[in-house]
């Protein structure tokens, strides 16, 4: 969740450490020259889940959900649209969605979604005491919702191993986006980064590449490993903060999420990985 591509190590990050991600990726296609339709947020996470672009689609901006009480009870942006968890579902997939939604109603799951895990607030408003809906019941977490949605999708994996469904899990963690939060034992990894809030900032990205490491030790264990694809990407890239101008979070490339559409705003990592399938270490250099 504004995430520049150029923030990971296999994409030439030399700084904020992501062994993780960098195993991922070497074990991948990996595209050079990635780029998200638009420089707000929820009309990339559209087109992620309908293959459409924003004037197909229709949402052209970030949804605003300080204004949820204009809206219909139960409304989602994507209602009515053909969308990648409905035509799963329909083909036998058992569907997730673990992690920040921002494209309608939190309380109940977007059509095509079995599993529901998300957190109250589209745009995010802090990373710790988060209210969370989850299946029809919600509650408060105290901790840092980067390691909840974690924990969530692993549980959602251990019980899904037994199940004879295929599944599809989509994960949208809510980091690094801002405010700028990150528990102690991701922060201080980082003892070489100078500038507070950057240091933070790149403990934000260590804690969602754990995560990830987390989930593919747990997909190892369940023997799921070799059966699954993976693929990753951002929404987009970088914003116009104080954590990231100054220290040049989308060097070497100009612009900022929400604000044009310059590379740094628009540009995002993004690799597929399917063992034995697709030909690990390739690399793809023409945008998409």
């Amino acid at each position: 969740d504004n995430q520049q591509a150029s923030t990971l190590g296999c994409y030439g990050n030399e700084e904020i450490h992501t062994p993780n991600l960098d195993l991922l990726s070497q074990r991948s296609f990996t595209f050079n020259n990635a780029f998200c339709p638009n420089a707000f947020c929820s009309p990339c996470r559209a087109s992620v889940l309908t293959g459409l672009l924003p004037s197909q689609h229709g949402v052209h901006s970030w949804i605003d959900d300080r204004r949820s009480n204009e809206w219909p009870i139960g409304w989602h942006a994507l209602d009515g649209l053909n969308t990648l968890p409905e035509i799963l579902k329909s083909n036998g997939y058992e569907t997730a969605l673990i992690g920040k939604y921002h494209l309608g109603e939190p309380k109940t799951p977007m059509s095509g979604f079995d599993h529901w895990v998300t957190m109250a607030d589209g745009h995010v408003r802090s990373f710790f005491r988060n209210e969370i809906f989850e299946n029809g019941s919600n509650y408060f977490h105290e901790g840092h919702s980067v390691d909840f949605f974690t924990s969530k999708a692993v549980s959602f994996l251990k019980k899904n191993t037994n199940n004879e469904k295929p599944f599809f899990l989509y994960l949208p963690y809510n980091a690094p986006h801002g405010p700028i939060q990150a528990p102690e034992k991701y922060v201080n990894r980082f003892p070489n980064i100078k500038n507070p809030l950057r240091k933070v900032y790149a403990g934000m990205i260590s804690s969602m590449d754990d995560g990830i490491g987390k989930i593919v030790s747990k997909m190892k264990e369940q023997n799921i490993y070799n059966s699954t694809k993976f693929y990753l990407q951002s929404d987009t890239g970088a914003p116009k903060k104080r954590w990231t101008e100054k220290e040049k979070a989308n060097y070497p490339f100009s612009g900022f999420k929400g604000s044009d559409l310059g590379e740094g705003g628009v540009r995002t990592p993004f690799f597929m990985q399917w063992p034995n399938k697709i030909k690990a270490q390739s690399i793809y250099n023409n945008p998409v």
